[in-house]
């Protein structure tokens, strides 16, 4: 977060990390700062994308390097909210074949992005690749869901839930 700081402090803008606001200085305003709505699309198109003020250049980690940390740490990999993924179909599934190759476990079935379409479409990944299956709000904001906090359906009976993987 600090590097991102500097970058953006450059232009003018002011960061509180502490509410994950921005404000922009306006000359009329009486404490020089206008309070922005916290967008998370609009943080990254037009802050933290490649070229803008906010970019720290950073290279991500292999698909075998992320699922081997976490399996090395005890954990169980899981694919988070695949329904954001900008994937065709193919792309998806060598992308799930990959995954489980390299030790990946589950894949999340249901979270808050995923439309009911979605979910039905992962469940039949999940058992496809016999993947356990997750479910969790990813909440960004009201904006990002299709369903509101903690009101979530439940996952479909024959799955079998990630969190016995760790019970």
């Amino acid at each position: 977060k600090r590097h991102i700081a500097i970058q953006v402090k450059r232009t003018g803008l002011v960061i509180n990390w502490d509410f994950m606001e921005i404000f922009f200085p306006l000359p009329h305003d009486a404490t020089g700062k206008k309070s922005l709505p916290f967008s998370q699309s609009l943080i990254f198109q037009h802050y933290r994308a490649q070229g803008k003020p906010g970019y720290v250049d950073h290279r991500w980690a292999t698909l075998e390097e992320a699922v081997g940390w976490i399996n090395g740490a005890g954990g169980a990999a899981v694919v988070a909210h695949p329904g954001r993924y900008k994937m065709s179909g193919a792309q998806m599934r060598r992308f799930l074949d990959d995954f489980k190759d390299v030790g990946g476990r589950g894949i999340e079935v249901t979270c808050g992005s995923h439309s009911p379409d979605h979910v039905m479409h992962f469940a039949r990944l999940a058992r496809h690749y016999e993947f356990h299956a997750s479910r969790g709000s990813d909440f960004h904001g009201p904006e990002e869901s299709y369903v509101d906090l903690g009101k979530l359906p439940q996952l479909p009976e024959d799955l079998k839930p990630v969190w016995r993987l760790v019970i």
